[in-house]
């Protein structure tokens, strides 16, 4: 199973997440001290609901198709998308970063790909491969 990112005619999948935190309820709020000294509070009057997702085995054309979708499509938190996680459950999103930052793995190994044998034994072995990346994006729940 995958995840699915759309808006409107645009749609990508992404492998599922390493770890996706339980969604975190946040009160909707803005504090801010005056010159005086005092703390000024602005309540939005309302929670809202925090998703983190965490990737750190995404490929090249992955890498690129999320950037691109932050970046072209939904404009980073300007526009409100679907998002299909893993378990089939659709919801609204909005993306709550500015930008979204990739580490580039290091020496990252990916899956069993072939099998040796010596003395008689098979070993599995397993590939690596450059430009696998991680990131983690932040989502809330509309």
């Amino acid at each position: 199973m995958s995840v699915k990112f759309q808006l409107g005619g645009t749609v990508f999948y992404l492998q599922n997440p390493d770890l996706a935190n339980a969604p975190e309820r946040r009160r909707m709020q803005v504090i801010r001290q005056g010159a005086s000294g005092w703390y000024f509070v602005y309540d939005k009057g309302h929670n809202t609901v925090i998703w983190t997702l965490r990737w750190s085995n995404l490929r090249e054309s992955e890498k690129v198709a999320l950037d691109d979708f932050f970046l072209s499509t939904v404009q980073g938190a300007l526009n409100i998308f679907s998002f299909t996680d893993w378990r089939g459950n659709l919801k609204q999103v909005q993306f709550l970063q500015s930008s979204i930052e990739f580490t580039e793995v290091a020496d990252a190994r990916v899956g069993a790909a072939t099998t040796f044998s010596s003395g008689g034994v098979d070993y599995p072995t397993t590939t690596r491969e450059k430009g696998v990346w991680a990131t983690e994006i932040k989502l809330r729940i509309i």
